[in-house]
Formats: C-alpha cells, structure tokens, sequence
C-alpha cells in the first residue's frame, strides 16, 4: 500500500524491515529485491 501511495521511501524500509524480520528464506530473498528495485526507480 505504501509503493501504491507513492511513499517509495517508507516502502522500502518496510520492505527491508519484513525482509529482516521473516524466517522465510525465499521470502527475504522476495522482499530483499522488491526493496532494491524500489531504489533503482526512486533513487533517493
């Protein structure tokens, strides 16, 4: 919801803070890479 609402910023520390936080292998992988393509199309 927050990529969606055009808060590319605090999605990508949501996604960086889920990735940390999921036992999920895969998943962090998932959100790991959501996070840095999020900074290849909104670079700080």
């Amino acid at each position: 919801l927050l990529e969606q609402a055009g808060h590319s910023d605090a999605a990508h520390d949501a996604y960086l803070r889920a990735a940390r936080t999921t036992a999920s292998l895969p998943e962090q992988r998932y959100l790991t890479r959501r996070a840095a393509q999020l900074r290849k199309i909104f670079p700080r």
